[in-house]
C-alpha cells in the first residue's frame, strides 16, 4: 500500500526508514566511514523538513512495515518547478516489482492538475 508520509506517518515508520537507508548506503555507498551515523543525519533531516513541509514523500508499507519510500523536494525552475529525488530507495527483497513506479506514480497524481509541475530532476553534481 502507497501512503503519504506526514510527520504523523514519519514518527511511526522513521525505524524502517532508517533501516532502509542503511540498507541502501551499504549497498550503494560503502565507503562512508560510518553509515550509521550519516543515515541518523538523514533521518534527522527528514523530519525537520516535514515539520517545514518541503519534503515531499511516500512510502510503500507492507505487513506493517515500511518497505520503500520516495523523498523528494520542490525546486524552482522558470515559471513553474521540479520535483528533486532525494531518495528512491526499495527494500532489496523487493526491488523488481514496480514499487519504485507505484511510489512515482503518487507524486504524479499528487500534481496531475498542477500546470506548473514540469517533472523530475533525478540527480543533483556538487562540486
Amino acid at each position: 500500500m502507497i501512503i503519504k508520509i506526514d510527520l504523523q506517518v514519519f514518527q511511526r515508520y522513521s525505524s524502517d526508514i532508517l533501516n532502509l537507508l542503511v540498507e541502501n548506503y551499504y549497498i550503494n555507498l560503502p565507503f562512508f566511514e560510518d553509515i550509521n551515523k550519516e543515515c541518523e543525519k538523514k533521518i534527522d533531516n527528514l523530519r525537520e523538513y516535514l515539520i517545514n513541509k518541503t519534503a515531499i514523500c511516500f512510502g510503500y508499507v507492507l505487513n506493517s512495515q515500511m518497505k520503500g519510500f520516495l523523498w523528494t523536494y520542490k525546486i524552482r525552475f522558470n515559471t513553474g518547478f521540479k520535483i528533486h529525488v532525494a531518495h528512491l530507495i526499495v527494500s532489496s527483497e523487493l526491488r523488481s516489482q514496480g514499487i519504485g513506479r507505484q511510489l512515482f506514480n503518487a507524486i504524479d497524481k499528487e500534481y496531475q492538475d498542477n500546470s506548473s509541475f514540469i517533472g523530475y530532476e533525478l540527480f543533483y553534481i556538487m562540486s
